[in-house]
């Protein structure tokens, strides 16, 4: 048994296609080393959903980068960002720097403590300001 192209690959290209994104943001996908590719159908359109959900617009660069950055994440990670904040607030911050996504889930837990708990930071100014967040985590 191998892998099946017109069961897993097609599938998946025509639902991001049937969502509105365009053929140059597919092929990012396969630029980026996209794994989804080859998973289940369903948990692939989950993703999807999720990714759009988050505010993500299907037809701008930033989509397919979420869409590889969130199929990665771990349950635990998700979580985490939750740090009792509002969805529209964790949405805020993720399409304002995706990239934060890309970081450790202890790197995460330690930058969100610091602006939540130490720095007393509302959860919608830190929300809105992720780029704050990135400089801290990543130096």
């Amino acid at each position: 048994m191998g892998w099946n192209p017109e069961k897993f690959l097609i599938p998946k290209i025509k639902f991001l296609q049937d969502v509105g994104a365009p053929e140059p943001n597919i092929s990012n996908l396969f630029f980026y080393g996209f794994r989804g590719f080859a998973l289940d159908n369903t948990w692939f359109k989950e993703t999807v959903k999720e990714v759009l959900g988050r505010g993500f617009d299907p037809s701008k660069n930033m989509f397919a980068y979420a869409l590889c950055i969130l199929s990665g994440m771990s349950k635990a990670k998700k979580e985490i960002w939750s740090f009792g904040w509002l969805d529209d607030q964790i949405h805020l911050a993720i399409r304002n720097q995706p990239t934060c996504l890309d970081i450790s889930e202890e790197k995460l837990r330690t930058g969100l403590n610091f602006f939540m708990n130490i720095k007393n930071w509302e959860p919608a100014p830190t929300a809105s300001l992720p780029k704050h967040q990135m400089y801290f985590l990543l130096a």
